[in-house]
Formats: structure tokens, C-alpha cells, sequence
């Protein structure tokens, strides 16, 4: 088992920052075991603590990093190519001279794909945030109704969607709400004449 150091936690440290190592490949290169990194891991805080801070550093670092990348997308940039071509030079036959450079400047304009995933998600989070705003202020409606029939009518009108009418669809049975067929409708509706 290697041993333990504040060098070799350096060192670990700024692999893990780094993003182009895995734990397998960072073991490798310092000459320590994967068990020895986990148990350093499971039994050292100090370790653990500095691997998550690397680790949350790394993210942030990424995080900037694609900001700018979706800023320069969004405003355009100016690309700059050299191109050189060189010769082998008459007095140093090791030796190569430049015949010419040429410099080429390219304007990239906003992407519009860019442009239009930002502005979407702008949207998607105001109306959350509308959303999240209304749904604090609605109360929800509590009715307290004195008798068994209210009760019965506003449990139908709700089975209807709050659509007025509902009785001649509904009907209690018991302690149920039932829907009545059209022909039970139109045998009950013939008595009465």
C-alpha cells in the first residue's frame, strides 16, 4: 500500500480537476492501487473532502467554460486563419525560409439554433414561475353544506364537471352516486306524464 501524503493528495487533486483522467488512469500514474484510493477515501475525511472540492471546482470551471462558448455562439465571433508555406532556404540546406503567410479572417454570425434554445428556456421559466406564483395564491374551496341533498347535488354537479343539469345524469343510490342509462331516463321521465 502506497504511502499516504499531502504530495500525493496534490497530485490527485489536480488530475481529478483536470477532467481527462478517470480514477483508474490517475492510480496508474501515481502507482497506487484502486483499493488503496477507495480506502483513502473511505477512511480519510480530509481526502474525501478535498476529492469533492476538486470535483465541485472541475463543474464550475466547465459551467464558465460553456457560458462563454454559448456567449460567443450567441453574439458571433470573428475567426482568424494563418496559413504559412515555407521553402528550404538556399544558404542552410537543413533550414526552411517562409515563402508567404497569408491571414484569412471569417465573421461567424449568431446562431440562430443557439439563440432560439436560450429564448425557449427563458420562456419555460417564466411560465413555471407564473405558475409557481398562482398556485400559492389559490386556496382551495371548502363548502360546508347543512343537509344530505346539497351535499348529493354538489357531488353530482362536480361528476359533471360543473355543468348544471346533472341530475337527470345522476342519481343516488345509498351511499353512491350512479350514472343513469338512457333508457332508465326516458321510462322514469314517461312515468310522470
Amino acid at each position: 500500500m502506497a504511502k499516504f501524503t499531502k504530495r500525493l493528495v496534490n497530485k490527485i487533486i489536480s488530475l481529478i480537476e483536470s477532467d481527462t483522467y478517470t480514477i483508474t488512469e490517475i492510480c496508474e500514474a501515481l502507482q497506487i492501487s484502486r483499493n488503496t484510493f477507495y480506502e483513502w477515501k473511505k477512511e480519510k475525511t480530509e481526502f474525501t473532502e478535498a476529492i469533492e472540492d476538486a470535483i465541485k471546482r472541475r463543474e464550475e470551471y466547465l459551467v464558465i467554460k460553456a457560458r462563454r462558448s454559448l456567449l460567443q455562439k450567441l453574439e458571433g465571433y470573428t475567426l482568424k486563419e494563418v496559413k504559412a508555406v515555407y521553402e528550404p532556404d538556399k544558404y542552410n540546406p537543413e533550414g526552411m525560409k517562409l515563402k508567404s503567410k497569408t491571414v484569412k479572417t471569417k465573421e461567424c454570425p449568431p446562431d440562430t439554433a443557439t439563440i432560439k434554445l436560450i429564448l425557449e428556456r427563458n420562456d419555460k421559466k417564466e411560465q413555471e414561475q407564473k405558475s409557481k406564483e398562482n398556485t400559492t395564491d389559490i386556496q382551495p374551496s371548502i363548502i360546508i353544506v347543512q343537509d344530505e341533498a346539497t351535499k348529493t347535488n354538489l357531488e353530482i354537479l362536480k361528476m359533471n364537471g360543473g355543468e348544471p343539469g346533472g341530475a337527470l345524469i345522476y342519481k343516488k343510490e345509498g351511499n353512491a352516486i350512479v350514472r343513469i342509462d338512457k333508457q332508465e331516463k326516458s321510462t322514469s321521465l314517461s312515468s310522470f306524464s
